[in-house]
């Protein structure tokens, strides 16, 4: 094909469920491509708790942090939450709450941020899971991970209010980005 060029990129899905599947500890994805160069990086999102997606079902979130990774030469993106019930919106969680966190959880967690080289933290910020936030502050500073490697997304909506945005999906878009990564404060 004379005036072409073709890449090839590949996607290695992995998502790790709870046996009756109404728990999400992981979803990661691993890229490879024959045209961009990507760096053997791997970036942790932290967020409230997990959607529908799967190893084969993308969400507006999934795609918002698997373009963010990849624009940043990340070849691996992990997305973990605070809370590992699957629900369809924070309503439904916060009723829950007794339920909300499988014990596999915090093992998972702690596992990825290890090898992790940043993590980016969207976990909004609801008083009710200020107890949960502090846990898991705890859990990524028993990681190893410096301080300097840790970012929140920060999202000013119209009014000019400042957020931690809890669900990404709901608040920013990433074409064109309406948002800033910012070091977090653990």
């Amino acid at each position: 094909m004379s005036g072409f060029k073709k890449f090839i990129g590949n996607i290695a899905i992995e998502s790790i469920f709870s046996e009756n599947e109404s728990h999400r500890f992981l979803l990661k994805r691993k890229y490879t491509t024959s045209r961009k160069k990507l760096e053997n990086k791997k970036l942790c999102f932290i967020l409230i708790n997990p959607s529908y997606a799967d190893e084969l079902l993308f969400d507006k979130t999934n795609r918002i942090a698997s373009n963010l990774g990849v624009r940043n030469s990340y070849n691996e993106v992990v997305i973990l939450n605070m809370f590992s019930l699957i629900t369809k919106n924070k309503e439904s969680l916060n009723r829950q709450m007794g339920i909300a966190n499988h014990s596999e959880n915090d093992k998972i967690i702690s596992d990825e941020c290890k090898s992790s080289d940043t993590i980016i933290i969207s976990w909004g910020i609801d008083e009710i899971y200020d107890e949960r936030r502090m846990e898991l502050k705890e859990i990524i500073r028993n990681c190893g991970i410096s301080n300097e490697n840790v970012y929140s997304i920060v999202y000013s909506d119209k009014t000019g209010k400042v957020y931690n945005p809890a669900h990404l999906s709901m608040y920013i878009s990433d074409n064109p980005p309406n948002f800033k990564i910012e070091k977090y404060q653990l």
